[in-house]
Protein backbone atom coordinates (compact mmCIF):
# COMPACT_ATOMS: atom_id res chain seq x y z
CA UNK A 1 0.00 0.00 0.00
CA UNK A 2 2.79 2.43 0.85
CA UNK A 3 4.46 1.59 -2.46
CA UNK A 4 1.37 2.80 -4.36
CA UNK A 5 1.16 5.92 -2.21
CA UNK A 6 4.81 6.82 -2.77
CA UNK A 7 4.36 6.30 -6.52
CA UNK A 8 1.40 8.71 -6.52
CA UNK A 9 3.38 11.31 -4.59
CA UNK A 10 6.32 10.92 -6.98
CA UNK A 11 4.03 11.25 -10.01
CA UNK A 12 2.39 14.36 -8.56
CA UNK A 13 5.79 15.89 -7.80
CA UNK A 14 6.99 15.18 -11.35
CA UNK A 15 3.86 16.72 -12.87
CA UNK A 16 4.12 19.84 -10.71
CA UNK A 17 7.83 20.11 -11.49
CA UNK A 18 7.15 19.81 -15.22
CA UNK A 19 4.47 22.51 -15.04
CA UNK A 20 6.77 24.84 -13.10
CA UNK A 21 9.65 24.16 -15.50
CA UNK A 22 7.41 24.86 -18.50
CA UNK A 23 6.18 28.13 -17.01
CA UNK A 24 9.73 29.27 -16.23
CA UNK A 25 10.94 28.25 -19.68
CA UNK A 26 8.05 30.01 -21.45
CA UNK A 27 8.65 33.14 -19.39
CA UNK A 28 12.36 33.14 -20.12
CA UNK A 29 11.87 32.64 -23.87
CA UNK A 30 9.25 35.41 -23.99
CA UNK A 31 6.91 33.33 -26.15
CA UNK A 32 3.77 35.30 -25.40
CA UNK A 33 2.77 38.05 -27.79
CA UNK A 34 2.53 41.54 -26.33
CA UNK A 35 -0.97 42.86 -25.81
CA UNK A 36 -2.20 45.70 -27.95
CA UNK A 37 -5.20 47.93 -27.49
CA UNK A 38 -7.62 48.52 -30.29
CA UNK A 39 -7.49 51.91 -31.95
CA UNK A 40 -9.85 54.54 -30.64
CA UNK A 41 -13.10 54.67 -32.59
CA UNK A 42 -13.56 57.59 -34.93
CA UNK A 43 -16.18 60.05 -33.77
CA UNK A 44 -19.50 59.77 -35.54
CA UNK A 45 -20.52 62.68 -37.71
CA UNK A 46 -23.90 63.90 -36.64
CA UNK A 47 -26.30 65.46 -39.07
CA UNK A 48 -28.33 68.56 -38.41
CA UNK A 49 -30.55 68.30 -35.40
CA UNK A 50 -34.27 68.35 -35.99
CA UNK A 51 -35.95 70.95 -33.89
CA UNK A 52 -39.60 70.29 -33.36
CA UNK A 53 -41.95 67.41 -32.92
CA UNK A 54 -42.52 64.37 -35.03
CA UNK A 55 -43.01 65.40 -38.68
CA UNK A 56 -46.25 64.59 -40.39
CA UNK A 57 -46.38 61.94 -43.08
CA UNK A 58 -46.72 64.59 -45.79
CA UNK A 59 -43.58 66.40 -44.60
CA UNK A 60 -41.69 63.15 -44.39
CA UNK A 61 -42.78 62.08 -47.89
CA UNK A 62 -41.78 65.48 -49.26
CA UNK A 63 -38.29 65.19 -47.77
CA UNK A 64 -37.76 61.61 -48.93
CA UNK A 65 -39.34 62.01 -52.37
CA UNK A 66 -36.10 63.03 -54.15
CA UNK A 67 -34.39 59.94 -52.78
CA UNK A 68 -36.95 57.54 -54.20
Amino acid sequence: MSHDRSRQVLTLALVLGAVAFGMILAGALDLTAPGNTSPEPTPQIQGPEYVGGVPSFAELAERVSPAV
